[in-house]
């Protein structure tokens, strides 16, 4: 009776759009936007604020569909027309902004969503008591954003003013609640109240369903926070098939290109960390990727926690380099969104950085990751909690790995001295600090006090049954290095015996580690004086004895020492004195020419020794005299042999990270 071009149709579109955007129906929406749209052109001028409604609903709906370049582009109209009106306080215009909230969430632009929002509640106030129905979604909206920023207790304040609403004028089961206790559950969640957020989840999820043939985007985001609670608990089996009903009802719901999508395949990475399916894991993560690209560019605080599961990923399959290049990544997005509370999330990222580091053989640089991870440690878990023992005991390793053993000490006592604070301290963390403990007093020669550490050490592993794992294998050698410097080298030969059967059984895992037990193994074959068995273990070191690296540095030096006095004893004093000579030169390059030390007596007994075999008596009587000096400067029996002890364990929870609520 109007026309198709009526002003009254364009408004009863525009209710249309609104109320099917309220269901979740967002190809209605689209429908009936398009019916409004060739209605708004020929009243533009007249019907500015609902055009702004109208503009607000697409954009939403483009949003939800994963289209954010559709989606910004009608949110930008909304904001033009908004900007220009000449009262912004009135109720169309407040409700544009509320949309636009919604429409910048659903993008994952949670600051702009942040600034909407709030210009809607100024407008609000200004109209309504804060009793009314419409602070019911605005306040959701804002708990929504919250959480996405990471303010967890204004998430769940805001949250429970939008309840007090609701509950004035809803029943208990309207489906407005699925929404609102979805975000409820997701600040729960971020403030580790995990059985609070699940019984909340499982609320929305209750109302959500009760219509079984309406499952929408709500009801997806419900299952990938259930999914995200069941990570964070461990529960990787249950996580899984929350997340993968996600992604059904997401398809069904056509979101499988929007932010949310993104979302629901971290969450399955995640997953698949935690189940050890680390290729998984990368495929997941480039989904991810794909979505979050597409939607919300490259610089977003999300593509932080993503490159981190990229890294944790690499890491567990052995690929460092790629694994160092992802967390580096990721350290670079954290430190740039420090107030989206990234805090907690950068001190699990340097654990894994620091291990990729350790992994490759650059101590310093690991080091040097994991005192960057001490001051944020202590803000996000405190000064005195277990985490910053941990802490600490991955610094004193470090610090042992780059020979400053007094650093080393003082770290790893103040661990100890704040784990003794607490009985449910993690025992696979006290084994590797008891470790490190034991091979920082093995380095300073106070072997007693390393010994009665590491068998604290062995006594957790055992009773955890981990009596064949790296660690256990780890904590073998050096208790052998402790053994073998008070001489009870059948003691070192056990423990070195059990180190050798864990690197058969899991060669892969232990490798770089097989040479420095081979090593100790020669060392104390010649105190024992078989130097038959000494030279077949040190000819396996010799096949793997490749790059600088190695040759220079302390293994390097045990291994001529160790080989240098096997061949002399077996009488191919030719060979040995030319590995003992190697030795002393690698031993003046790292200590200097006017270095003294116990560790001298033997390389000058066996050069003293090789030398009057060849017939070189000047030679031999040069170091038989300076092993006098040296014997003399120490005043007590000289070592029986070069100790290494192999690189410290490190604290890595490699298949664990945080899943995004």
């Amino acid at each position: 009776t109007l026309g198709e071009k009526s002003r009254l149709l364009l408004l009863m579109y525009i209710e249309l759009a609104t109320c099917t955007s309220n269901i979740g129906d967002n190809k209605k929406v689209l429908e009936y936007c398009k019916k409004c749209e060739s209605i708004g052109d020929a009243n533009s001028k007249t019907l500015q604020a609902p055009l702004a409604t109208l503009y607000s609903l697409i954009a939403t709906s483009y949003a939800k569909f994963g289209d954010n370049t559709k989606g910004m582009e009608y949110a930008k109209k909304a904001e033009e027309i908004y900007d220009k009106a000449v009262n912004k306080m009135q109720l169309t215009y407040a409700t544009v902004n509320n949309n636009l909230g919604s429409t910048y969430i659903t993008m994952g632009l949670a600051k702009k969503a942040y600034e909407r929002l709030e210009i809607a509640e100024s407008a609000y106030k200004l109209i309504f008591h804060e009793t009314h129905s419409a602070f019911g979604m605005l306040y959701n909206n804002l708990g929504g954003v919250c959480v996405n920023i990471g303010e967890s207790k204004k998430a769940v304040d805001y949250c429970t003013k939008a309840l007090k609403v609701y509950q004035s004028y809803l029943k208990d089961d309207d489906y407005a609640y699925g929404l609102l206790y979805s975000n409820l559950g997701a600040a729960h969640i971020q403030l580790a109240d995990f059985q609070k957020g699940v019984e909340v989840l499982l609320l929305a999820e209750k109302i959500l369903t009760k219509d079984p043939k309406r499952e929408d985007n709500t009801l997806s985001l419900v299952y990938t926070n259930l999914g995200g609670v069941n990570l964070n608990l461990g529960e990787s089996k249950k996580a899984i098939e929350y997340l993968l009903k996600a992604e059904r009802i997401g398809k069904k719901a056509g979101i499988e290109a929007s932010y949310q999508f993104g979302l629901i395949y971290n969450n399955l990475a995640v997953a698949s960390l935690q189940t050890k399916d680390f290729q998984g894991a990368i495929n997941y993560c480039q989904k991810a990727e794909q979505i979050y690209q597409k939607v919300l560019g490259k610089e977003h605080s999300v593509f932080g926690l993503l490159y981190q599961n990229y890294g944790t990923a690499y890491l567990n399959l052995q690929q460092f380099d790629k694994a160092i290049d992802y967390c580096t990544k990721a350290e670079t997005l954290y430190l740039a969104f420090q107030a989206e509370g990234n805090t907690g999330k950068i001190c699990q990222l340097y654990d894994i950085l620091g291990n990729a580091y350790l992994c490759i053989g650059n101590n310093a640089k690991a080091l040097e990751v994991f005192l960057k991870s001490e001051p944020y440690t202590k803000t996000a878990y405190g000064e005195d909690g277990k985490k910053i023992a941990t802490t600490y005991t991955n610094i004193g390793g470090m610090y042992i790995n780059t020979g400053d053993i007094e650093k080393a000490v003082e770290y790893l006592l103040k661990a100890e001295v704040i784990f003794n604070k607490y009985t449910d301290s993690p025992p696979n963390i006290l084994g590797i600090l008891y470790t490190n403990l034991g091979g920082a007093y093995t380095k300073i020669g106070q072997s007693q006090k390393a010994i009665q550490y590491m068998q604290k050490s062995e006594s957790l592993y055992t009773a955890a049954n981990q009596t064949n794992t790296k660690d256990y294998m780890l904590l073998c050698n050096n208790i052998a290095s402790a053994y073998m410097q008070t001489s009870e080298n059948v003691k070192a030969l056990e423990y070195l015996q059990k180190a050798e059967k864990i690197c058969m059984e899991h060669p892969g895992e232990v490798n770089p580690y097989t040479q420095l037990i081979n090593i100790n193994f020669g060392n104390v074959y010649v105190n024992l004086g078989n130097s038959k068995k000494a030279l077949e273990y040190f000819l396996k070191v010799s096949s793997s004895m490749t790059g600088a690296q190695d040759e220079m540095g302390p293994s390097g030096v045990t291994f001529w020492i160790g080989i240098g006095q096997a061949y002399i004893m077996e009488k191919e004093s030719q060979k040995g004195v030319d590995f003992l000579e190697k030795a002393l030169n690698a031993l003046t390059l790292m200590l200097g020419e006017e270095f003294h030390d116990q560790l001298l007596i033997n390389v000058y007994a066996a050069l003293s020794t090789g030398y009057t075999d060849l017939g070189n008596s000047e030679k031999a009587a040069i170091y038989e005299e300076k092993k006098k000096q040296e014997e003399l400067m120490f005043k007590q029996q000289p070592l029986t042999c070069l100790l290494y002890t192999s690189p410290s364990p490190r604290d890595a929870t490699l298949s664990r990270m945080p899943s995004s609520a």
